[in-house]
């Protein structure tokens, strides 16, 4: 039984080879193209795997994103942390803050 291992590569606009990608990988290219962040930068409805794929983007670090998921860190949860926290965790940069700040829940208006 021979076992091939399958690769696909990134075309790009003048149909030239830019990288090979191993199968295992493509899964996560489809997830994350289908990724967008609101305009607003409001996370507070990610789920746990929108938050993995957010945090992967930014450069986390593996070992911190595998026990962040299985904490169940949400958009919620994001919204929870301190800066404390995210210097424990070594994500305390400008752009987790952004975020981070930008992170309220929506509230109904009371108009009278």
């Amino acid at each position: 039984m021979k076992i091939e291992k399958v690769f696909y590569y990134i075309k790009n606009k003048s149909n030239t080879c830019l990288k090979y990608v191993p199968d295992a990988k493509r899964s996560e290219e489809k997830k994350a193209k289908n990724f967008r962040i609101p305009l607003d930068g409001n996370l507070i409805d990610f789920s746990e795997e929108d938050m993995e794929i957010f945090f992967r983007h930014n450069g986390v670090n593996t070992h911190v994103i595998q026990s962040l998921k299985r904490k169940g860190v949400n958009g919620r949860k994001f919204a929870a942390m301190t800066d404390g926290m995210l210097e424990v965790l070594g994500m305390k940069t400008p752009i987790i803050l952004y975020f981070r700040e930008r992170c309220k829940p929506e509230k109904d208006q009371f108009i009278l």
